[in-house]
């Protein structure tokens, strides 16, 4: 669970969803001494759902998510189920070249219709735990396709695609250039 101030973050369905008043309906559910069932979702549900829109096709889901929250918050060690979509890595403190790959990911996603989490991780601790390599590096789904350029958007889109799985998208993702990025 990640959030600042009145809003929290939890996965939905793999996607990560913000919830108002998340907290204290959790407490409010502990203090009722709700265990984690169909009870304790229903609760949240209902208390939930004053402040957030929750589509009905989704409650289950929702209903879900919410009691892996509330098992957290009761202090039971919950796994976290796989993110939905891509997971993106750029690497770089954040030069003009970092920046630039950074926005041209997001402008890939949005014109191939793409979902996926971006982070731009600018520790170098971090980076460097990816192995010695030269910045901007982009990671797709913990491969590193890229370092020490900005690729092409041609590049860019055949990776994305391709980390998406099946039928996300033309061009044929195992050609050996796309995979290199250079050209060569």
């Amino acid at each position: 669970m990640e959030g600042t101030g009145d809003i929290v973050q939890i996965r939905v369905e793999g996607r990560p969803v913000g919830i108002i008043g998340l907290r204290p309906a959790l407490a409010a559910a502990a203090d009722r001494g709700l265990d984690p069932g169909v009870e304790a979702a229903e609760f949240l549900l209902a208390e939930l759902e004053r402040e957030n829109y929750i589509p009905e096709p989704a409650r289950a889901a929702y209903a879900e998510s919410l009691l892996r929250e509330y098992r957290r918050f009761r202090g039971e060690e919950v796994p976290e189920g796989p993110a939905a979509g891509l997971e993106i890595k750029v690497l770089g403190k954040g030069c003009a070249s970092c920046e630039r790959l950074e926005r041209m990911v997001k402008e890939v996603l949005a014109a191939e219709g793409l979902s996926g989490e971006i982070e731009h991780v600018r520790d170098l601790a971090a980076i460097a735990a990816w192995g010695p390599l030269p910045t901007p590096g982009l990671v797709v789904n913990g491969q590193v396709v890229s370092a020490g350029r900005v690729p092409s958007e041609q590049h860019l889109r055949l990776w994305l695609k391709a980390g998406a799985g099946p039928g996300a998208g033309g061009g044929d993702a195992g050609d050996d250039e796309a995979r290199r990025g250079d050209g060569r």
